[in-house]
C-alpha cells in the first residue's frame, strides 16, 4: 500500500469511526434480539475493529507486520505488567472519581459494568468477559498499539504514544471518559514499548477491563458519599496510584537498561533531516487526521 504513514493511520481510524457511528445509528435486527447482546457486541467488534485493521496490516506488507511486535512477552516482564495494571486501575479510578464529583449527571456506569451487573449466571458472566472485556482488549490493542503506534513511531516514539492514546480515547465517543482512556492508552503504549510485546499490552488491557466490569460501580458509590469516608478513599487511591506509578516507571527504566546492556536496536526513529517538515506538524495537519477529529466530535455528540 503506497500511502504515507501520517495519512494511513488516521485514514484507517476514520473508516472505523464512521462504521462505529453507523452501527450505533442503524437498528439491526440481531442487535435487538433478546439474549444476543453479548454475541452482537462480539460480532460488531470483529466486523469493525478486527477485520479492517487486519486488511490494512496485510496491505502494508510483511515488513510492517513484523514491526508490530506480535510476539510473546517474557516471564521477566510480568512484574512490570502487574505494576502497569495497578497504575491503570488506581490512577483511572482517581480520574473517574474526580470527574464524577464535578459532573455526576454526565457520568453514567460504563457498558461493561452494566453488562456485568446484569449478566446473571456464571455462563453469562464468562460470555460477558469474553465479549466486552477480552475481545475488545485484543482488537483495540492490535489497532492502536499495533497499527497506529507502529505507523506514527517512524516520526518518533513520543508522537506514537501520544497520538495512539489520543485516538484511542476519541474513538470511544465518551466525552467524560476521554481523560481515563487517554491515561490508559499511554500506559498500554509504554507497556508495549518496554516489553517489546503487543501481547503484553493486550493482557494488561484485558485484565483492566475485567476489573472495571466488577469494581467501577464502587468508585461511583464512593464518589457520591460525603464526609470522612471520601477522604479515606481519596488518600488510599492516591497512595496506591503513586506506589504503582513508581514501581511501573522503575520497571520500565530497568527494561530499557537491560536492552541497552545487550545493545538491542532502538525503537526510536532516526533524526529529522534538515529542511524536512516537522513530524508533529505533518501528523497533526494531515487532512485525514483533521477529518477524524471532526467525525470523532460528531460521534461524541451523538453518544452524549
Amino acid at each position: 500500500m503506497k500511502i504515507k504513514n501520517v495519512h494511513g493511520a488516521p485514514l484507517l481510524l476514520l473508516i472505523i469511526s464512521v462504521l462505529l457511528i453507523v452501527a450505533g445509528l442503524v437498528k439491526m435486527p440481531f442487535l435487538s434480539s433478546e439474549g444476543n447482546v453479548f454475541l452482537a457486541s462480539a460480532v460488531l467488534q470483529v466486523l469493525i475493529l478486527a477485520i479492517p485493521p487486519a486488511i490494512y496490516a496485510r496491505a502494508r506488507g510483511r515488513k510492517f507486520f513484523s514491526h508490530m511486535r506480535l510476539k510473546l512477552f517474557k516471564a521477566v516482564d510480568i512484574p512490570l505488567m502487574i505494576f502497569a495494571l495497578g497504575f491503570m486501575m488506581f490512577g483511572g479510578s482517581m480520574i473517574s472519581f474526580y470527574i464524577y464529583r464535578v459532573a455526576p449527571e454526565f457520568f453514567g456506569t460504563s457498558s461493561s459494568a452494566m453488562l456485568a451487573q446484569g449478566s446473571g449466571s456464571a455462563g453469562a458472566v464468562i460470555y460477558a468477559l469474553v465479549s466486552v472485556a477480552i475481545l475488545p482488549a485484543v482488537t483495540e490493542e492490535f489497532l492502536f498499539r499495533g497499527i497506529v503506534a507502529t505507523e506514527y513511531e517512524r516520526n518518533g516514539v513520543a508522537l506514537a504514544v501520544v497520538l495512539s492514546s489520543l485516538t484511542f480515547a476519541l474513538i470511544h465517543f465518551d466525552l467524560v471518559r476521554i481523560p481515563v482512556y487517554f491515561f490508559n492508552g499511554v500506559i498500554l503504549a509504554l507497556v508495549m514499548y518496554a516489553t517489546r510485546s503487543l501481547f503484553a499490552s493486550m493482557v494488561v488491557h484485558a485484565a483492566n477491563n475485567i476489573l472495571a466490569m466488577f469494581l467501577e460501580v464502587y468508585v461511583y458509590h464512593a464518589a457520591a458519599r460525603q464526609g470522612g469516608s471520601i477522604v479515606l478513599f481519596t488518600f488510599i487511591c492516591t497512595a496506591l496510584t503513586l506506589l504503582f506509578a513508581f514501581l511501573f516507571f522503575s520497571s520500565c527504566a530497568k527494561a530499557y537498561s537491560d536492552l541497552a546492556r545487550i545493545n538491542a536496536p532502538s525503537d526510536h526513529a532516526k533524526k529529522k533531516k534538515r529542511g524536512e517538515v516537522s513530524y508533529v506538524r505533518e501528523a497533526l495537519t494531515s487532512p485525514y487526521f483533521i477529518i477524524l477529529l471532526v467525525v470523532s466530535a460528531i460521534g461524541i455528540i451523538l453518544n452524549f
